[in-house]
């Protein structure tokens, strides 16, 4: 805790997340004001929507590359979190009643200067490069 009473945290994690927040921005403002300085958020959101097809010619092109490279992850446990966050994905995107929030590179960086978080990395990430995974720095 700090000399303000304030709690603070080195880093927040926002994985497939903010896209589903009615206000990011506010959400993003007040996540920020709980960072020191430097602080850093790690996000990955989608700049765009997948669609079916993508999925499944991406997801096998993983599970093959997987395969080869054999680097101790069950190719069991790869292919269930893939389908379930692939199909939760495309539900999500096909819900008329929930907000879906994509933001491609410019957009997001403007998203992050506003929240004061200057962004240190970013990439296209995720079946089809679909998501922007980045880390931003708190301004200070």
């Amino acid at each position: 805790m700090s000399r303000t009473g304030k709690v603070f945290f080195q880093g927040i994690l926002l994985i497939h997340s903010l896209y589903l927040m009615k206000d990011p921005q506010m959400t993003l403002q007040k996540l920020v004001a709980l960072l020191p300085p430097g602080g850093l958020v790690i996000l990955c959101n989608p700049w765009r929507r997948i669609t079916p097809a993508e999925f499944l010619r991406e997801g096998r092109s993983f599970l093959r590359k997987a395969a080869r490279e054999k680097r101790g992850f069950s190719l069991l446990g790869i292919l269930s979190v893939m389908l379930a966050m692939g199909s939760l994905n495309l539900l999500i995107q096909k819900r008329k009643t929930r907000i879906y929030h994509c933001w491609n590179e410019e957009e997001m960086s403007s998203l992050l200067r506003s929240c004061h978080l200057q962004i240190r990395w970013l990439k296209k990430s995720c079946l089809a490069d679909s998501h922007l995974l980045l880390a931003a720095a708190k301004e200070g």
